[in-house]
């Protein structure tokens, strides 16, 4: 049961959320990382001729790392979508481990910029709503 108190803060919650509405250009853009997470995520066991002949690849840690980084992103990505200020937190954190791998010479540059890049910009559009996350 709620108390006459509550009702007009839970009314007041309700008209917040129905208000909430995202860009297409959000959308698009979140779109637009998944499939690239996913791609990144897959890409190896589709390219790799050795996974297509069933051999057991050498996998290193820093494939492990990517995998894992990949996930985040994902994770991230979808924590953007359900209105969570920590989904952009974990893309930059992603994009942090991304540029440290960089300077250790492990990743190209031009890959880590592409990631960091898609993180300026899909933070240049939540900007917009800001209050809206969580």
């Amino acid at each position: 049961m709620t108390t006459e108190t509550e009702k007009p803060r839970l009314r007041e919650k309700k008209r917040r959320i129905t208000q909430r509405r995202r860009s297409g250009i959000l959308i698009l853009w979140i779109g637009f990382w998944i499939c690239v997470n996913i791609f990144f995520l897959v890409g190896p066991w589709l390219i790799i001729p050795q996974f297509q002949q069933g051999e057991a690849p050498i996998i290193s840690i820093v494939d492990v790392i990517f995998l894992l980084l990949f996930v985040i992103n994902l994770i991230g990505l979808e924590l953007v979508w359900f209105w969570k200020k920590i989904g952009l937190y974990l893309l930059i954190g992603s994009v942090v481990i991304f540029i440290i791998l960089d300077i250790l010479h492990v990743t190209p540059i031009l890959f880590t910029m592409f990631f960091l890049v898609g993180v300026v910009i899909l933070y240049l559009i939540m900007r917009i709503r800001w209050q809206w996350y969580e």
